[in-house]
């Protein structure tokens, strides 16, 4: 704190491995008060605060992230296809059959005020459920985002409200009442920053976080203030951002530790993981330790929930359910590595010729 500049290297948490599902990557997790839900390939578990997993029922798919929501009695899966409920009282696992249920299928799903909430894949509708129930559907209980002729990639949902996310624009919902259809758009709301990559939308700190799209380019974190947009990445982050190949595959989720709730996006066509901390408004990178090539990789966790009272993490190549740990000083058993950088030097007289530096003091 006495230097000419102030720098510290913090560590990040560690991981523990709680079970193994299966040999290929978890696809989504969802906590309810006493059982963790997971997929895992084509597989639906149950999950005990023992980590005891049961497997109940089968998808049609076994590759790509699912979205799932829970009613209190249900809960609902979608995949980009199909969807599928599971009846927490009678272990009952089943694909959603009713005729009106969209073809196209979900890629996201959220529950508000008795109803699932599903975009239509391909579509600028999202649709809604019977009250209450997942298994049923009306053709005709659908609404469509308006406001640009973008198509929906995902819904959301914060404070009561719900979040229709189009590539280009973002609208905002809410629950009138009305017998028709409950839902109508917030007054005259537009947001002009859509959605490039659905799975990096995450509620933390009383809004919402994503991943950002318009009609003049991509790859910029935004937050909602109010329902202005406000800019939350740095010029290098967004210069880390664009070297994803694909955008769409970014997955992001949020998550509070010992006061600082953090918001960790993660590209697989880019291989990194970024991090940004609310409490100080700084980022970080995370990274996993190849330890046979001693290179750093993207961080394998890939969805999360908490359950347990531990945050819970699904490994994105194999089956392994991992928690965020503190005081654990390993990567499941592999030892952590901290890289520390600093900023670029201001130029001066001598730049061309080297500085140097009489003293490091750590």
């Amino acid at each position: 704190k006495d230097g000419k500049d102030v720098g510290v290297l913090m560590g990040c948490p560690g991981t523990t491995r709680r079970l193994t599902l299966a040999t290929i990557p978890v696809r989504g997790l969802i906590a309810t008060p006493t059982i963790m839900y997971a997929v895992a390939g084509n597989k639906f578990y149950s999950v005990t605060t023992g980590w005891v997993a049961t497997e109940r029922g089968t998808l049609n798919g076994a590759t790509g992230r699912v979205s799932m929501a829970y009613n209190g009695t249900q809960i609902m899966i979608v995949d980009g296809a199909d969807g599928y409920t599971y009846t927490v009282s009678t272990t009952t696992f089943a694909e959603i059959t009713d005729v009106d249920f969209p073809a196209a299928g979900g890629d996201t799903v959220v529950f508000l005020d008795t109803y699932f909430i599903i975009n239509v894949v391909g579509t600028g509708r999202f649709m809604i459920s019977a009250a209450n129930d997942g298994t049923a559907w009306d053709a005709l209980d659908f609404k469509t985002a308006e406001g640009a002729p973008d198509n929906l990639v995902a819904v959301a949902t914060n404070h009561r409200q719900l979040y229709t996310f189009g590539a280009n624009s973002t609208e905002v919902w809410i629950n009138t009442g009305d017998s028709d259809f409950p839902f109508e758009r917030v007054g005259n709301t537009f947001i002009e920053q859509g959605c490039v990559a659905k799975f990096s939308i995450a509620k933390m700190d009383n809004s919402v976080y994503w991943v950002g799209q318009n009609e003049q380019g991509q790859g910029v974190v935004w937050k909602l203030t109010g329902y202005t947009p406000t800019r939350v990445s740095t010029h290098s982050i967004e210069n880390r951002i664009s070297t994803a190949t694909d955008m769409t595959d970014i997955v992001g989720f949020a998550y509070q530790q010992e006061g600082h709730t953090f918001y960790m996006i993660t590209s697989t066509s880019g291989d990194w993981t970024l991090c940004y901390d609310v409490a100080s408004g700084l980022w970080h990178e995370r990274a996993f330790l190849n330890t046979s090539s001693g290179v750093f990789e993207r961080h394998r966790a890939d969805n999360y929930c908490f359950f347990n009272n531990k945050h819970v993490i699904g490994d994105y190549v194999t089956g392994e359910i991992y928690t965020f740990e503190l005081d654990v000083y390993a990567d499941d058993g592999d030892p952590l590595r901290w890289l520390r950088t600093w900023r670029a030097l201001p130029p001066g007289q001598n730049s061309l010729v080297g500085v140097t530096f009489d003293r490091l003091q750590i």
